[in-house]
């Protein structure tokens, strides 16, 4: 899914990710980063609110453990869990998501239903990554293409992965993106309001980006 604003649609996505799950007798339990940018936090605070709905702050992402299973007395069944990460931290290094993969890998069935691991790489594209393609290409340089499914074992079909980012942060000009399964981008579609009322990129700007990963993906090493 590309898009004309990047902020506005990763904090739309986040809001839709917010919302009352469509399962209501399920628990949403929402994990924002205490140091996400404002429309994050902004998307997460006009998503629709319920119940069953609670939202978790954390400084670093070895606190999510602890917090869940603290909050494990609200979950009615097995909870919904959406995680939203930064890739990279305040000192401009990519963080460990292997602890973050490994936890959810271990919680039984009774405790979580599903699992969407949000990833907000506007810092990340044309950084880092042997090929500079950013923070899944630094991941998979590092642990191998199958790290998540790996990591993940059995529990792999039930966790849901969104990578976000951003055409101006990594090349210099205007729109973003969202990628994910079909289904989740198709329920973004939907429930994220970015994607009906934000600009649509330029035609020449999808083409510049398409341009730009090519030569990444070719072995380019830029100058940005």
């Amino acid at each position: 899914m590309v898009c004309g604003d990047a902020e506005v649609t990763i904090g739309s996505s986040i809001a839709a990710r917010s919302s009352a799950p469509r399962q209501k007798h399920r628990d949403n339990l929402i994990f924002i980063a205490k140091s996400a940018p404002h429309f994050v936090t902004e998307g997460v605070n006009v998503a629709r609110g319920s119940s069953t709905r609670k939202l978790l702050s954390y400084d670093n992402l070895h606190e999510i453990p602890k917090q869940f299973r603290q909050n494990k007395a609200i979950h009615r069944g097995a909870a919904c869990l959406t995680v939203y990460v930064d890739t990279i931290d305040r000192d401009g290094a990519p963080i460990d998501l292997i602890p973050l993969l490994r936890f959810i890998s271990r919680l039984p069935k009774t405790e979580l239903h599903s699992a969407c691991i949000f990833l907000d790489d506007r810092n990340g594209l044309g950084k880092i990554g042997p090929k500079k393609l950013g923070f899944l290409d630094h991941m998979e340089y590092k642990h191998g293409v199958d790290f998540f499914t790996r990591e993940l074992g059995g529990r792999a079909s039930h966790v849901k992965v969104l990578v976000a980012g951003s055409w101006y942060n990594a090349f210099g000009h205007q729109g973003g993106y969202v990628l994910g399964a079909a289904d989740l981008i198709e329920y973004l579609t939907w429930d994220a309001r970015a994607y009906f009322f934000s600009t649509p990129p330029m035609p020449l700007q999808t083409a510049m980006s398409e341009k730009a990963l090519e030569l990444l993906q070719e072995g380019y090493s830029p100058s940005f």
